[in-house]
């Protein structure tokens, strides 16, 4: 564990200098945060937000990926200053992770398809049918209890084997599949409706940081307010669902309030 540890610090000391070469004496212009987030498309998103943000502030924030729950782990020990994007609760299991309490983002797990078309009623009518599920993620995996289920360990696999008829189905988040498709170029793929689940995503700040929390919640909440976090998303699943070749469902997506 020790050794663990040592290491992590050395990585986390390592990347904050990155880009600084012998300039060492320099102060820089801007404090920067180190934020642990996935490489995948939903934390690149919540980056561009969030860069915009904490620019009004004077701050620089920086990506790292280890792996997901490690990075958890390290952002709760204090060697990262926060992640950039999680669902809600987990600070109940990570007590130094403070939730900065706006959504700037979002997690919409659908169902795509190449040869089965059906209306998503629930969970129980994915049972038919044979799904490429992520391992690791808990809420794909709680929905696909009882089905035939071949685990994976990224998305790109899971649309690897629907395209060659290894599986029915394959469930993740809609834009994370929209990127995938663009970047196999796939173009026999269909996205079933409705959608199963969606879940705000939250940026989360070790404890350490609280005055900054603040202050960032501010900023985003007028960004909310203005509509700017929503035109975010809604800009990157346009210019993905354009840039994809979506096939038509007859499935039926939720009546509209």
């Amino acid at each position: 564990m020790k050794k663990y540890i040592a290491i992590a610090v050395v990585l986390v000391m390592a990347l904050s200098v990155s880009g600084q070469g012998v300039a060492h004496a320099e102060k820089p212009t801007k404090k920067t945060l180190l934020m642990g987030g996935t490489s995948f498309l939903l934390a690149k998103i919540s980056k561009v937000l969030l860069d915009e943000a904490y620019g009004q502030i004077g701050i620089k924030i920086e990506l790292v990926s280890p792996p997901a729950f490690r990075s958890l782990k390290l952002a709760n020990q204090g060697f990262l200053d926060g992640e950039i994007n999680r669902i809600d609760g987990f600070q109940h299991k990570f007590k130094n992770l403070i939730r900065v309490p706006v959504a700037i983002n979002y997690v919409e797990e659908v169902v795509f398809s190449k040869n089965v078309d059906f209306t998503v009623s629930s969970p129980e009518s994915l049972k038919p049918y044979s799904v490429a599920v992520v391992r690791g993620i808990k809420s794909t995996e709680i929905i696909t209890r009882g089905v035939e289920r071949t685990f994976v360990s990224h998305s790109a696999q899971q649309f690897y084997m629907l395209d060659r008829d290894r599986v029915d189905l394959a469930i993740t988040d809609r834009t994370l599949g929209l990127g995938i498709i663009k970047d196999m170029k796939l173009t026999n793929i269909k996205i079933l409706k409705p959608s199963l689940i969606k879940r705000d995503l939250f940026h989360y700040l070790h404890k350490r940081n609280i005055a900054i929390a603040e202050k960032i919640t501010l900023v985003l909440k007028q960004m909310e307010l203005s509509g700017r976090i929503k035109e975010e998303k809604d800009r990157w699943v346009k210019e993905l669902s354009d840039s994809c070749v979506i096939q038509k469902t007859t499935s039926v997506p939720d009546p509209q309030p």
